[in-house]
């Protein structure tokens, strides 16, 4: 972590690891945090370079934390489930074939055994693939 004295304040910038996809930026009090914004990771560096911007005039610490996908998922499963719940039957189906197509590209790309599992995994849970016993 980067901490980062401004005149006022200050920022702690965590540093993104490989896994991580989103950046997520937080404003602590003694006694809460409140989240300010969510990017996408490659937006890292914009998001500690507004917190430096900003940090002298908040009345706290400004953190910037990376995220993986799966915690951003895990903080937002409430919202996430009641977009979905929104999107139309089309909509759910073109979402439904993103993923699928994602999942194909990343089992067919990635060099990382482990994510091309989890990718087989998804389609499993999509009921794509036929799986002989």
């Amino acid at each position: 972590m980067t901490v980062i004295k401004t005149e006022r304040n200050m920022v702690c910038a965590y540093d993104p690891l490989p896994e991580d996809c989103f950046v997520r930026t937080y404003l602590r009090s003694p006694t809460e945090r409140y989240l300010l914004g969510v990017q996408g990771i490659d937006k890292y560096d914009a998001a500690v370079a507004w917190a430096v911007s900003m940090a002298d005039v908040m009345a706290g610490t400004i953190v910037v934390m990376p995220v993986t996908a799966a915690e951003h998922i895990a903080a937002n499963q409430e919202q996430i489930e009641r977009g979905l719940a929104l999107l139309s039957v089309q909509e759910r189906g073109r979402l439904r074939q993103d993923l699928i197509n994602k999942m194909l590209e990343v089992m067919r790309d990635s060099d990382d055994p482990a994510l091309r599992q989890q990718g087989y995994g998804v389609l499993q849970e999509l009921e794509v693939t036929h799986d002989d016993d």
